[in-house]
This record gives C-alpha cells, sequence and structure tokens, in this order.
C-alpha cells in the first residue's frame, strides 16, 4: 500500500489527481469542479460505515471496484453536492497527515464536522481535530468575527468537545452585541440545537451584563464624597457621574460585555474608588475575572 507523503489537497488545478494513495483503487471525485483525490477502499471502509456500504457488493460503486480490480483501475465514485475542501482535508487526516489543519479556523472546522458526520468519520478524525481546535484563540481583536466564533461553537458541538464548545461560546458573549439569531438561521447542523444555543447566549449575555451594571451602581452609590465631586444634588434627588471614558451614554450602554468591563476597568473613578475603599470587596477586581469566567456556555447543558 504506497501513501505519497507530498501529496497535496489544497491546489486549485481540479485537472490534477490528488494522489494521496498513488496506487489507490478509488478515486472520490468531489464537488461541483470535480476535484479528484485517489484512495484505498480498505482505509474509506475502515474508516467509516457510510463507506463500507457504498463500497460493498450491494452497490453500484462497490461492484464496479470488484470488477475493476482485475483491470488494476481505480473505480470513480462522484460526490457532486459535497465541499472538495472540506473533504480533501478528511481524506488526508485519515492518512494521518494532521499538519493540514494547522490553519485551520472556525469556518473551516465547521465544514469538516458537517462532512464528517456526513459520512460517519467523527470518530476517525476526532482527536486531530478537536487537537487543533485547541489552538484557536479569541482576542479583543476579532469583534465583528461572530461568524467564526458561532462555527467553531457547532463543530465543537458535533464533535463533543466541551473545551472549544466553552471557549467559542464564551467569545461570542463578551465580544458580540449583535443578537445571535441570525448566527442560529444561517449556520446550523441541527436547528433545534441552534435555536437552544441562541436562546442561551442571549441569556448569558444579558445576565453577566445585569452583573456588571450591579456592580458599576454600586460604585457609583460609594463614590459620592466631596473631594471625588461626583454628586449633583437637585430637587432631593441624587445624579451620581462617572467618567467612563465613552464619547456618548449609549456607546458604553451599546458596547459588547467585555467593553463594557475594559471601560469600567480603565475608568480613573473606579480606580480612584478602588484606591480609598475600605471593604476588600471594593478594592477587588476579581468579579472581573468571574465574568469572563461564567461567559462560556457548557456543552453538558445543552443536551436536551
Amino acid at each position: 500500500m504506497e501513501v505519497d507523503d507530498d501529496a497535496s489537497m489544497v491546489s486549485d488545478d481540479t485537472n490534477v489527481v490528488n494522489n494521496i494513495a498513488p496506487d489507490g483503487d478509488v478515486i472520490m471525485v468531489v464537488g461541483p469542479k470535480k476535484k479528484e483525490f485517489r484512495l484505498h477502499s480498505q482505509i474509506l471502509i475502515a474508516a467509516s460505515k457510510v463507506f463500507k456500504a457504498m463500497l460493498s457488493p450491494n452497490f453500484a460503486e462497490g461492484q464496479q471496484l470488484v470488477n475493476n480490480r482485475s483491470h488494476n483501475n481505480p473505480v470513480k465514485i462522484n460526490l457532486p453536492m459535497d465541499d472538495a475542501y472540506s473533504m480533501g482535508i478528511l481524506f488526508e487526516l485519515i492518512y494521518y497527515r494532521h499538519d493540514v489543519l494547522s490553519d485551520a479556523d472556525g469556518v473551516t472546522f465547521f465544514n469538516i464536522a458537517r462532512a464528517a458526520d456526513k459520512y460517519d468519520l467523527i470518530r476517525a478524525v476526532k482527536y486531530p481535530i478537536t487537537e487543533a481546535m485547541d489552538g484557536i484563540l479569541f482576542t479583543d481583536d476579532e469583534r465583528g468575527e461572530e461568524e467564526s466564533m458561532w462555527k467553531l461553537a457547532i463543530a465543537a458541538s458535533i464533535f463533543n468537545y466541551d473545551c472549544s464548545f466553552k471557549k467559542a461560546t464564551q467569545a461570542l458573549v463578551l465580544l458580540s452585541s449583535d443578537g445571535y439569531i441570525r448566527l442560529a438561521d444561517l449556520w446550523y447542523q441541527d436547528q433545534i440545537f441552534a435555536l437552544r444555543l441562541c436562546g442561551l447566549l442571549e441569556d448569558q449575555r444579558a445576565e453577566l451584563r445585569r452583573l456588571a451594571m450591579r456592580k458599576l451602581m454600586v460604585v457609583c452609590g460609594r463614590y459620592n464624597d466631596e473631594d471625588n465631586n461626583q454628586t449633583q444634588r437637585t430637587s432631593g434627588s441624587t445624579i451620581l457621574r462617572f467618567d467612563l471614558t465613552r464619547n456618548e451614554p449609549e456607546d458604553f450602554a451599546d458596547s459588547d460585555l467585555q467593553g463594557i468591563l475594559d471601560a469600567i476597568e480603565y475608568s480613573d473613578c473606579f480606580n480612584q474608588f478602588r484606591k480609598k475603599a475600605k471593604r476588600k470587596d471594593d478594592r477587588s477586581t476579581e468579579w472581573m475575572d468571574e465574568i469572563v469566567g461564567k461567559a462560556g456556555l457548557n456543552l453538558c447543558n445543552m443536551r436536551v
């Protein structure tokens, strides 16, 4: 059994057969552009019950495979509805070429996960996939990348990988200020699961925003002595002022959760309050870390 270590599935040249296995007896013809991958039928059969059935004598492809073996000709199997890039990665993975995932992002993992689920390859590729998922990090600079975050969450759910699911949902709660329903409408494997995820994300974000605002109100309520000049009295009521380095109040209210936490943390008023506070809880910023830690959802809680 021969394997070409130099074969690459990245090439866009549809006229070139990707010889993952140069002596393979099967050529998978994938996608509308008919990208070809040469493989061993026995590897496919061992990796997937779907391919095992497809290549059995009960199907035309299996019968053709038996007939062609005597002539040493590979049989071609058409998969016109599938994504060539995702299928190519899966084919590489079942030949233990894990480096094909080095540049994968949430969008890539989503497409791979759906293809793996369709062809019963989840178990065969779960280890390299989940290991590569661990390398994805979402930072403050990736605000607006909700598609990648959402797709990683869905992919992680397909592979039943809680670590990446929690990481992706944490990023969605902290770094997104938009509604999640649009994501659930566009990208899903199980629509009921996607809608449930959407609702739980909205609830989690709303609850954590309430916690942050409650803490802010506590600070405002105590930071009002004359030296700080943060209190104005009018008609018997108290107006509390708090400098949050935002041009307009609505900028703060409409910020994503991480933006709200950052605005509070970097406020001069907040830091002056912390320095003068007598209570340990008022001096600490651990409550911010607690909010960040609570942002991610646990996959086990998603199953109904």
